[in-house]
């Protein structure tokens, strides 16, 4: 019997890591599937790309471990509503979140989504207008 027939495909795997807060695993999906679009939308996700699932899911963790690969863009947004994750986190009132994705060197704050909303505005939208720390208060405006 073929043990790989079990398999799921790399895509689905990395969306069932993400899913059940696999940190760990998802560290080792990174380094052992060098060549995979980590910027794509997830097969069964509704769209969401593995940051932008993670999140969503608000798991800190995976965040943090996708966002040590340099393979893993900011700025990819889901798909259809051209949400980011920048604009998940701001949503969710996430600040530590927003934090980590603001110290990315590539965020662009002037990014809008389907609707013509920036990150910023999603947050006021969402009840969320202390998510501006004080660190990146003028970024965010």
């Amino acid at each position: 019997m073929n043990q790989l027939a079990n398999v799921p495909e790399p895509g689905i795997l990395l969306r069932i890591l993400i899913n059940n807060g696999l940190t760990a695993n998802v560290r080792s999906f990174i380094q052992n599937h060098p060549g995979f679009d980590m910027n794509a939308p997830l097969p069964g996700a509704d769209g969401n790309t593995p940051l932008t699932l993670a999140v969503i899911l608000e798991d800190g963790s995976i965040v943090n471990t996708l966002l040590e690969s340099p393979r893993v863009n900011v700025n990819t947004p889901r798909l259809p509503n051209g949400n980011t994750a920048l604009m998940y986190a701001a949503f969710f009132g996430n600040n530590s979140i927003v934090n980590r994705l603001l110290n990315r060197q590539e965020i662009d704050l002037s990014l809008t989504n389907q609707a013509g909303q920036t990150a910023l505005d999603i947050a006021v939208e969402g009840g969320h207008e202390n998510i501006r720390s004080e660190e990146h208060t003028s970024e965010l405006q």
